[in-house]
């Protein structure tokens, strides 16, 4: 009887949809190519367009601006005690070689750019990175 109350089971969470394989759906991996650089405190920065319609320009702009301070960029915001930057509708932030800008609409992220620091040990900028 034991077996046949784990089958039911077994079949009764296959056909409602449980179990671990669909808490989480399957994405697509996607490869950015760097299109800039630009320099910061922390050296050269290589700059990613990974999500939505930007321009290279307008990413290593947001990004410059993640780096800088407010006096350079007036109305800047920071945002979990100084972690992130909010400007121009962008959210920035990260550290130890890896940073972000993005922008969202209804909590879910439309556009985003990518940052990884050129001379940061294990971290690197090449050509093209994985997300």
């Amino acid at each position: 009887m034991g077996r046949r109350a784990l089958l039911l089971a077994v079949v009764v969470m296959a056909l409602a949809g449980g179990g671990v394989a669909a808490a989480r759906p399957l994405t697509a991996a996607h490869t950015a190519r760097r299109c800039g650089r630009f320099s910061s405190t922390y050296g050269p920065i290589g700059v990613y367009v990974v999500k939505g319609q930007v321009s290279c320009a307008t990413g290593i702009h947001q990004m410059q601006n993640g780096f800088a301070g407010r006096a350079q960029y007036p109305g800047t915001k920071p945002v979990d005690n100084g972690n992130e930057s909010l400007y121009e509708g962008w959210t920035c932030g990260g550290q130890m070689g890896f940073y972000f800008c993005s922008q969202s609409r209804g909590g879910h992220v439309v556009k985003e750019v990518d940052g990884r620091g050129c001379t940061i040990m294990d971290v690197g900028c090449p050509t093209d990175i994985h997300t």
